[in-house]
């Protein structure tokens, strides 16, 4: 391994340069071999869908409420005040490109009063039809 010069003036050995090499080089595998739809229980990088695609939440649990959620003043700003809560579930999903319909996990944020935002599909978990 080579010293490596930081822009702090620092030196340090190379080994954070192989780790983000590792985590660049992951990513770019994951963003361009998967497709969806292609087999159930990968991770899909959290992608953001609209709950108009969403058919029926089977299941839901609370992962997080009050300080917990971290984005609550976001939210607040965002949507309005509220007691939110950041909750998980398994959904049966549209894809809206080719219309098959997925078991999948999303992630969103819900408040009495305000209402559900930012659904984020998660992983599939298997395809239904």
């Amino acid at each position: 391994m080579s010293k490596i010069q930081d822009s702090r003036g620092g030196c340090s050995w190379g080994k954070s340069v192989y780790v983000l090499h590792s985590v660049l080089l992951l990513s770019t595998i994951a963003l361009s071999t998967l497709q969806a739809g292609q087999s159930p229980g990968y991770i899909v990088m959290a992608r953001h869908i609209t709950f108009d695609q969403i058919i029926d939440i089977l299941n839901s649990e609370t992962i997080a409420s009050g300080r917990g959620v971290h984005v609550r003043h976001g939210l607040d700003k965002r949507f309005g005040r509220g007691k939110w809560r950041k909750m998980k579930g398994a959904v049966l999903w549209q894809h809206p490109g080719d219309g098959k319909v997925y078991l999948a996990e999303v992630h969103w944020f819900e408040a009495h009063g305000v209402g559900r935002y930012l659904p984020k599909l998660i992983r599939y978990l298997e395809q239904e039809s």
